[in-house]
């Protein structure tokens, strides 16, 4: 776990997103299975805690406001919601808990039903606030630009709720597994 972490570069990024997210599972679900079968775990380690820790903000800056992550390089459209709620039940992490509240109140209100994998799908905002996560505090999610130097991504926001939200990710780099999309752009409003 140790040499996998590693591979996480200073600012969080490893991959193109979704391979990043897959590598955010891969290192997280074994904790919580560890966690869950009373079994001491492995991110009390610094430096591992610290890498997951960075990966884990970084997806969870890079959602837009429908819980998706923008296809860029070689990637495509995708769900980070698994990896978003491995890493902060493991890590207790109140910010990505209220990325992830954020997604979830959204997601039950557009699509009627918020589905997190190992869950049951919520389908009342009331019933999701109070069963989902309840060890892990939660801040308020507010709007934040994000400069990503390493991983060649920027994400612009403004807006504080999903339905004002304007997102615009913007990719200035080609690192670690994605083909060359230099200035491509996803806009989210």
């Amino acid at each position: 776990m140790r040499r996998y972490a590693r591979t996480v570069k200073p600012d969080g990024g490893t991959e193109a997103l979704g391979y990043h997210a897959g590598i955010i599972v891969s290192l997280t679900r074994p904790q919580q299975l560890l966690r869950a079968n009373n079994r001491p775990g492995y991110v009390d380690d610094p430096h591992l805690r610290d890498s997951l820790r960075r990966g884990v903000r970084l997806l969870a800056n890079m959602t837009m406001p429908n819980g998706q992550f923008p296809a860029i390089g070689d990637g495509r459209y995708g769900n980070p919601v698994e990896a978003l709620y491995l890493g902060a039940d493991v890590l207790q992490d109140a910010e990505v808990k209220g990325t992830l509240t954020r997604i979830g109140r959204y997601q039950i209100e557009k699509a009627n039903g918020f589905h997190v994998s190992g869950l049951d799908t919520f389908t009342a905002v009331s019933d999701f606030e109070q069963r989902f996560l309840p060890k892990t505090p939660a801040q308020k999610w507010r709007p934040a630009s994000s400069l990503f130097p390493d991983q060649g991504l920027t994400v612009l926001r403004d807006g504080d709720s999903p339905a004002d939200e304007v997102y615009l990710a913007i990719s200035h780099g080609t690192y670690g597994h994605s083909h060359p999309v230099l200035l491509g752009v996803t806009l989210f409003a």
